[in-house]
């Protein structure tokens, strides 16, 4: 993935800018860092030769699972937007990256939900952002996107 490293290095950036404002604001966290980084996802598009359909439906997928992720309210908004803009952005570079991505993400997902429900029986909310970004940094190394 020449000349594609530039997504993987401003992600991490993010994601480690947002999981520190996560902790530390009580999990209010400036969604413009993710608007960001979805115009730094669509900006892949450049590097491939996707089709117009493949790249419409990409988008349609990612909006519609981010929306309806919002709806039922499971995640927080600027979360979905995370996973909306890694979504893309994987989703344009390789649809298998995008796959492990998402095993790797549910199987970190539910280990955090297991110690935090279970083990130390924690009934508020906490922040996830370190989740996201976990997953990230282990897909990223395992696909060498750097």
């Amino acid at each position: 993935m020449i000349g594609t490293s530039y997504w993987a290095f401003f992600g991490i950036v993010q994601l480690v800018l947002l999981t520190y404002k996560d902790f530390k604001n009580n999990m209010n966290v400036d969604d413009r860092h993710n608007w960001f980084m979805l115009g730094i996802s669509v900006s892949l598009l450049s590097h491939f030769n996707h089709g117009f359909l493949y790249c419409l439906s990409v988008m349609v997928v990612s909006l519609f699972a981010g929306y309806m992720i919002k709806k039922i309210n499971v995640l927080g908004d600027a979360d979905v937007s995370s996973i909306t803009w890694i979504f893309i952005g994987l989703a344009i570079l390789n649809i298998y990256a995008l796959l492990w991505f998402f095993i790797i993400f549910l199987t970190i997902t539910l280990i955090y939900w297991t110690i935090k429900k279970y083990i130390l029986r924690i009934k508020f909310p906490t922040p996830f952002y370190l989740v996201i970004l976990i997953s990230f940094l282990i897909n990223s190394f395992m696909w060498g996107l750097f």
